[in-house]
């Protein structure tokens, strides 16, 4: 038969409660109890029952991540699980647990957030851009439901988010490769409703109007395989009448594609073309030459997430909408070194 409460109490010579609040950390039990009841604890081997504990304190003290996941996931969009990592080292700290939860639908991530909000599973809830929504975010909204979005939702929203600057890492990526001497530019990119690709490309196209750069860009479609649609849009660019110097791709896994069509070309990388890519986990380390890449921080990302979750949920009025930080630029074989670094500011 399992230790209680009460059995501890009566071995300490004290009430359940003086126990409860011991192992509550209660500040109104003096040390010397405290150091009594706890002795006991380790003696008796007493473990609370803290699902009792929490459903008293009308807590569970779980949060959940939840995002849309398909088949190839792990291949397309690795830094799901970065992001996850980082927020699951926030919330364990914290006393918490992460429950992760996978939808396969917009409409099934509504419904799957209804039901937390509804039954009140979980103390909050994070939610990867992907599966966000407007029906989401307003249910979120009126319930007054802890909660963070990562990513900036495309649509208005009054809802708590973070998220990393795209648009002016697409900046710092056409900046880095002006500097580099680059004339003409060229972004392979992802998906066009991949938000976070037509940002960055949003910030590309800035700076080349800006700057007077002319640039050529592909989006790949949904059926195209990335290896593939890189592979096919780099020759495509490199065939015309004014081939880039200079090829920004979305990430790594289409920088290594990109590179097989320049070597076709038989153009040398970095004295005949530059490339940089963004996002150095997790395929960077197995192009060839070794790419430049502009660095996004994701599982800094999930931990910041996680850390305003924990705030959110302590203090219902806590809100937040930003950008946590600057993506930062790794310099490596695949670009020139910087002819007017000055313009690196």
């Amino acid at each position: 038969m399992s230790v209680t409460i009460r059995d501890v109490a009566k071995a300490a010579e004290v009430s359940p409660s003086t126990v409860s609040k011991v192992i509550n950390k209660s500040p109104l039990i003096s040390q010397k109890t405290t150091d009594h009841v706890n002795s006991i604890i380790e003696q008796m081997q007493y473990v609370p029952n803290t699902r009792a504990r929490n459903f008293a304190k009308q807590e569970t003290k779980s949060v959940v991540f939840l995002t849309l996941f398909e088949r190839h996931m792990a291949l397309l969009d690795p830094y799901i699980f970065e992001i996850l990592s980082g927020a699951e080292q926030v919330v364990k700290r914290s006393g918490f647990y992460i429950n992760y939860i996978s939808a396969s639908s917009i409409d099934e991530a509504y419904e799957i957030v209804k039901k937390i909000v509804v039954e009140k599973s979980s103390d909050g809830i994070i939610i990867h851009g992907y599966a966000v929504s407007p029906k989401i975010t307003t249910l979120l909204m009126e319930k007054r439901f802890p909660h963070i979005l990562i990513g900036n939702p495309a649509f208005e929203s009054s809802s708590c988010w973070v998220d990393i600057n795209n648009v002016i890492a697409g900046e710092i990526a056409a900046r880095y490769l002006f500097d580099c001497g680059v004339k003409k530019l060229a972004f392979i990119g992802g998906k066009k409703a991949d938000t976070i690709s037509q940002m960055r490309l949003q910030g590309i196209k800035k700076f080349a109007v800006n700057n007077q750069l002319p640039l050529w860009h592909y989006n790949v479609n949904d059926e195209d395989l990335i290896t593939e649609a890189g592979y096919a849009s780099a020759k495509e660019a490199l065939s015309g009448k004014e081939p880039p110097d200079g090829i920004i791709c979305e990430n790594s896994l289409f920088a290594g594609s990109v590179v097989k069509a320049i070597h076709e070309a038989k153009l040398s990388i970095p004295n005949d073309i530059s490339l940089i890519c963004f996002d150095n986990y997790p395929f960077s380390f197995f192009v060839d030459p070794l790419p430049t890449v502009v660095d996004i921080d994701v599982f800094a990302l999930g931990s910041e997430a996680a850390r305003y979750l924990l705030k959110k949920i302590k203090n219902p009025n806590f809100n937040i909408q930003g950008y946590i930080s600057l993506p930062t630029i790794i310099e490596r074989d695949s670009t020139k070194k910087k002819t007017h670094p000055s313009r690196q500011e």
